[in-house]
């Protein structure tokens, strides 16, 4: 059994590792663009991969991620190959605190005051300075995954009138199911979007559906493309939509090179006052990284050892 932890750069936290995979596996660090031709690796651990990649992983049977999106990965051909994925959820309690963050961010209007306040302006010059509490909201929660669940329990000591889309799963007592997305957002005038993308999910909320948020806040964790990009922007500018507030955007710096500067979308969301943005940094703690690589790396040594105890078996 092999091995191939691909990362985008040299990373020290692997490092420690690197003894506890050895137990269970011959193991390598690929930085990218060292990837061979052709790779006999049985098991990769990383947080990307092309289609062009994963051609070379000839004896791939599993795929672990130290994160939890798995948007950035050729999912088809994965399963066409039968190839095992798991992501880890090890940092779901603060990716929930940092939308949480953001909603209070954007109901108390804090990046608008502050900039006012930089400027010596105070709530005398005849501006509405009102700020709206989230106890006075009906919340819903899109997506009532490991986020969408330590979201609830936050939330919950602030205000009882939270709802979720029913999947018919077992949900605390108190949760409040709807049956359909539509019902969700009628009942609701705060939402936050926990939501995978996927080929459900993108574009979501297009010309059409966004027409069913008038009025209403967001609070969008998962991915800028569950919205159409201009859609979302003119509904803000215009005033349909109450509020926005996003922790993801439609374009992103490599996170390799700290020095690049990329505008977060096509359209200038930054000049609107209706909008609270973040640079994709619900996990940026101090320990999130080592989380979520600690709960990858003892995951995939289950793993081996389940096939281990298994092929014993036979």
């Amino acid at each position: 059994m092999k091995i191939s932890i691909k990362l985008r750069k040299e990373n020290p936290i692997w490092n420690q590792y690197l003894d506890q995979l050895q137990t269970v596996a011959e193991t390598r660090i690929v930085i990218n663009g060292q990837l061979p031709e052709i790779c006999d690796d049985d098991i990769l651990i990383t947080t990307n991969l092309t289609s062009d990649e994963l051609r070379r992983y000839v004896n791939l049977k599993a795929v672990f991620l130290p994160k939890t999106g798995i948007d950035l990965l050729p999912l088809t051909e994965l399963r066409e190959r039968n190839v095992y994925l798991w992501n880890s959820h090890a940092n779901a309690d603060i990716i929930a605190e940092h939308a949480l963050a953001l909603s209070l961010a954007l109901l108390h209007r804090i990046p608008e005051f502050c900039e006012d306040l930089k400027n010596n302006i105070w709530c005398s010059d005849g501006k509405n300075y009102f700020w709206q509490s989230i106890k006075d909201f009906s919340i819903g929660i899109m997506g009532y995954g490991h986020v969408g669940k330590e979201l609830y329990h936050l939330l919950q000591p602030m205000n009882s009138n939270i709802y979720v889309l029913n999947y018919h799963k077992e949900y605390p007592q108190r949760v409040r199911g709807v049956e359909s997305l539509e019902d969700l957002i009628e009942k609701c005038n705060l939402l936050y979007v926990c939501l995978p993308l996927n080929d459900t999910t993108r574009n979501l909320f297009d010309d059409k559906n966004m027409q069913l948020l008038n009025d209403k806040f967001i609070v969008n964790i998962a991915r800028a493309e569950i919205f159409e990009e201009k859609t979302l922007y003119e509904s803000l500018k215009k005033g349909l939509l109450a509020g926005y507030a996003s922790d993801v955007w439609f374009h992103e710096a490599n996170k390799s090179d700290r020095a690049q500067r990329v505008k977060p979308s096509n359209y200038p969301f930054s000049t609107l006052k209706n909008v609270v943005m973040s640079p994709h940094c619900a996990t940026h703690t101090r320990y999130a990284q080592s989380r979520y690589v600690s709960d990858c790396v003892n995951a995939c040594i289950s793993y081996i050892r389940q096939l281990s105890e298994i092929g014993s078996t036979q």
